[in-house]
């Protein structure tokens, strides 16, 4: 649905329904991207981060199909994405929530301290 190419871009308070480029919600390239508030639903990979670096996803929903049949992706895949946080995300009907592929240096994840309706 939305792919980020540029470096240093903040996006907060969105909607995104559906899948798009490279079977995510929201396909990542450029470095130091900013989610916050984000809302994914319906989606095979929520957040896609692929060989970039020094991201912050925070506080976002991310919910796959709701068919129990149908294969799912992760809530959050970073492939080649070191120093990336990733707080207080909340995932629903992903196969996991954070999924880390070749990404040698640090990657912080934190879960929920409090459970909150889907929004």
């Amino acid at each position: 649905m939305l792919t980020i190419a540029a470096d240093d871009v903040i996006i907060e308070n969105l909607k995104v329904e559906g899948s798009g480029s490279q079977n995510a919600g929201i396909y990542v390239t450029g470095d130091r991207s900013y989610l916050h508030h984000i809302a994914l639903r319906n989606v095979f990979h929520g957040v896609y981060a692929r060989n970039s670096y020094g991201h912050r996803f925070e506080d976002n929903l991310i919910t796959s199909f709701q068919s129990k049949g149908q294969h799912k992706g992760f809530g959050i895949y970073l492939a080649e994405a070191p120093n990336t946080a990733v707080k207080n995300n909340y995932f629903y009907r992903t196969q996991d929530g954070v999924y880390v592929s070749y990404s040698m240096q640090p990657v912080s994840a934190s879960l929920p301290t409090t459970a909150r309706l889907p929004c």
